[in-house]
């Protein structure tokens, strides 16, 4: 088991659509994309925990609606760590250096919420709203 690198975090996060922000189905059909302001967001409640939704805090998981690919609390919620080495995931961190996150937080506006959007946190900085999820490498035979 390890972190995923951002690559395969935000394949994952997009499950399958070709948006770079909202990859979760509009009331139209059509994948919701970037927008302003709080007022478009209402359609993303179901699928997101931001500013907008005025939660305060992340949600368990499981709560909210998962994505085309059946991943939930992908965008907002908690900051993801993920992989500093997209080309070698197995790499150890050194602690002090920084390493990317992915997916924005609760505390985030809802706008800077998107697949692509990311941060860096120290290796060994502790925070109320950033956490992590785990990949399994499956070797083909």
């Amino acid at each position: 088991y390890r972190l995923p690198t951002g690559a395969e975090w935000e394949y994952a996060t997009r499950a399958g659509t070709v948006t770079t922000s909202f990859p979760f189905p509009a009331p139209d059909g059509t994948n919701l994309d970037l927008c302003s302001g709080c007022e478009p967001f209402e359609a993303l409640a179901p699928y997101l925990n931001c500013t907008c939704q005025a939660m305060d805090r992340p949600v368990e998981a499981g709560t909210l609606e998962p994505n085309n690919w059946g991943l939930t609390e992908t965008l907002g919620n908690l900051q993801e760590i993920v992989s500093p080495w997209d080309d070698d995931p197995d790499l150890v961190v050194v602690p002090n250096s920084k390493v990317p996150m992915r997916g924005g937080s609760f505390n985030d506006e809802c706008k800077d919420v998107t697949s692509a959007a990311g941060a860096e946190i120290k290796a060994n900085e502790k925070r109320y709203d950033t956490g992590f999820r785990i990949v399994r490498t499956v070797g083909l035979k």
